[in-house]
């Protein structure tokens, strides 16, 4: 680290593995945090206490302190809970605020109350910070569900010489999860009297021109994988272990694969997996489109798991009835068959819409699963497409949102799969990338420091923040 200074991070998440996931962000707070540490830093993850984080499984420890949470016209209390993920020679601590009333739940989301629970669980986080005597430097704030922390401290907390040092940085994981709420959430957030920004030129949930704006404080860095966790070398959950250097050994977790999901035992039929949540966005309309014609004529074998909307569920149900020996459906999340499928597919499909980063697509890399994917956001930025006139590239993609087009770039995948020695190169080229999570940490702990230097320069009010001269603070009066 040399001279620089170490760091005291705080990192809020609504999940993380291996105690609450739903989606890409559970899998980066568990282990973004840990790659910041192993650099120097005192990083310390603050999420709920769900009721699915079982405290005997986690091993976890009721700290004997409690928080106090202001909460509208009220007073709550937290209890705080404290655990840990890593190894032994770099554990980061984990620390958990627990309220019945708003977390003692075996979900995560999509419950009438939202708004409130992670009111109550940014401001518990903050006031936990206080109770425990840490001061962090900068507190990073994860999705919507931690997005007022940055609010309450130029407001609520400005004056409080605890919180007034500190400053924020804040990471949006998928700008389709905004936290759309009514105006009664800045009164439970103590925020009404306030006021906010209203940006002249955003209706609706249009964000990119207040973005715009703001693009002198917007960054954008390439997530990582957790490659202790994702290792096919000493990954406890698939059949037979390998590395770069022994591919081969991919053949038997293949067969393990079909027959874990009642496949035929083909050997030679491409297995295409999909792993993720059944939705629009993940490129699900596409795959309707076409998935028929691809059964029908091509030979190979087809394995899905996650869940998501109800319509899918039942598409693939109906595949899986159809082709009882060619697909096999798993309508559900668990991390060991999400790493046997890896490890026993040859072709890993991800068509989605849009996707700001992805981390699927690496992880089956990892595994030696060849991708198949559309050209945008960080599904761009991780896979090159195989171009056989030169003989470079490791995946392949297509660059216009359509069933054609994804056809199309499916079949040009499973052409290649034939030529078997072109095939083993790009698998060897998929699992010799390197997606650790160590550069992305390093460029997080820059703006970590980037975010020090604007708060020395002096805080600003919130009319500083307007954006032109249309710009205003919205009231009560005038928030309709």
């Amino acid at each position: 680290m040399g001279l620089q200074k170490a760091l005291k991070v705080l990192y809020l998440t609504a999940e993380c593995v291996p105690f609450a996931k739903t989606g890409g962000l559970a899998d980066v707070a568990g282990a973004l945090p840990k790659a910041i540490r192993a650099l120097g830093h005192d990083v310390r993850i603050m999420m709920p206490r769900y009721g699915r984080v079982e405290v005997e499984k986690f091993g976890l420890r009721r700290m004997p302190e409690t928080a106090t949470v202001p909460m509208d016209e009220r007073a709550e209390v937290a209890a705080i809970y404290e655990g840990s993920i890593g190894a032994n020679d770099g554990l980061t601590p984990v620390y958990f605020v627990d309220s019945p009333r708003y977390f003692d739940r075996q979900g995560i989301y999509m419950y009438p109350d939202d708004a409130e629970r992670f009111i109550f669980f940014s401001r518990a986080a903050l006031e936990t910070c206080r109770t425990l005597g840490w001061q962090p430097d900068v507190i990073h704030c994860n999705e919507w569900h931690t997005a007022l922390i940055p609010n309450w401290l130029k407001t609520v907390y400005r004056d409080d010489p605890f919180f007034s040092p500190i400053a924020t940085l804040y990471t949006a994981h998928n700008l389709e999860y905004q936290g759309i709420f009514g105006y009664r959430v800045l009164e439970i957030a103590g925020l009404a009297e306030t006021g906010f920004i209203a940006h002249p030129d955003i209706a609706g949930q249009r964000l990119d021109p207040l973005l715009r704006d703001r693009r002198d404080r917007l960054f954008g860095i390439l997530n990582g994988i957790d490659t202790e966790l994702y290792n096919p070398a000493t990954d406890p959950n698939i059949a037979v272990h390998f590395d770069v250097t022994s591919i081969e050994a991919r053949a038997a977790n293949k067969a393990a694969l079909q027959a874990e999901a009642g496949l035929a035992q083909h050997p030679e039929a491409p297995i295409i997996s999909i792993v993720g949540r059944l939705i629009d966005q993940k490129g699900f309309d596409l795959i309707n489109a076409i998935v028929d014609p691809l059964l029908r004529h091509n030979g190979c074998q087809l394995v899905v798991m996650g869940t998501g909307e109800m319509r899918y569920h039942e598409m693939l149900s109906a595949l899986a009835a159809r082709y009882p020996e060619r697909v096999a459906v798993f309508l559900t999340f668990t991390r060991p068959l999400e790493q046997r499928i890896y490890a026993g597919s040859d072709i890993f499909l991800m068509p989605s819409r849009f996707e700001p980063c992805g981390l699927n697509q690496m992880v089956a890399m990892r595994y030696g699963a060849v991708p198949v994917v559309h050209r945008i956001g960080g599904l761009a930025d991780s896979v090159t497409d195989y171009t056989p006139e030169t003989g470079e590239g490791h995946g392949f993609d297509f660059a216009t949102y359509d069933a054609m087009a994804l056809y199309t770039a499916l079949i040009r995948a499973l052409e290649t799969y034939r030529h078997r020695d072109i095939w083993r190169q790009l698998v060897r080229r998929c699992m010799a990338i390197d997606f650790s999570w160590r550069r992305s940490a390093v460029k997080y702990v820059d703006l970590y420091q980037r975010a020090l230097t604007v708060k020395a320069q002096g805080q600003r009010t919130l009319a500083d923040y307007a954006l032109g001269p249309q710009a205003a603070l919205r009231r009560p009066a005038d928030a309709a």
